[in-house]
Order: structure tokens, then C-alpha cells, then sequence
């Protein structure tokens, strides 16, 4: 049989699907496999602890430090003579 990582049907509405895959289990595919409910489905514990890992600072990534500095830097005319000299529009 086929394992992926991918949550089924099933689990639409629980809290710690992440679209592309469960956030408790590796192969949500398995918890629901011999089970009428999968042991994270609706499990107030699990969600107290996923709503914690939530609200843990994250690092941001490059993209998005770039961002913030091309965003904070003044983009004048000066500023692009200074980088490519010779700009004018």
C-alpha cells in the first residue's frame, strides 16, 4: 500500500491538519486505517499543545529579512545615483 504523508478526507476538520500533512502524526493514513476516529481528532490536548507551537516565535526566513530591509531603506533619487551612477529618469 501507498503511505503518504497527506491527510485524508477524514480529517478536514480536525484543528492539526496542515493541508499537505498532519501535525501529530507522520502517515495520518494509519490512524485512521483499524480505528472509527483517529486518537488526534478532537483531542483537547493535542490542540493546547498545537495552539502553543502556534504562538512560538518563529525565525523568519530570507525572503522575508529582505523584505523588511528593502522596505526600510529610503528609495530616493539619490539614493539610486549613489547605487548606479549615472540613473536619471
Amino acid at each position: 500500500m501507498h503511505r503518504t504523508s497527506k491527510p485524508t478526507r477524514k480529517c478536514y476538520s480536525c484543528l492539526l491538519n496542515l493541508g499537505d500533512r498532519c501535525w501529530m502524526y507522520d502517515c495520518p493514513h494509519d490512524q485512521w486505517h483499524d480505528r472509527r476516529k483517529c486518537p488526534g481528532f478532537g483531542n483537547r490536548e493535542f490542540y493546547s499543545q498545537f495552539r502553543a507551537w502556534l504562538e512560538t516565535p518563529r525565525r523568519k526566513s530570507g525572503r522575508e529579512r529582505r523584505r523588511e530591509v528593502f522596505l526600510s531603506t529610503r528609495h530616493t533619487e539619490e539614493h539610486y545615483n549613489s547605487v548606479l551612477p549615472g540613473w536619471a529618469r
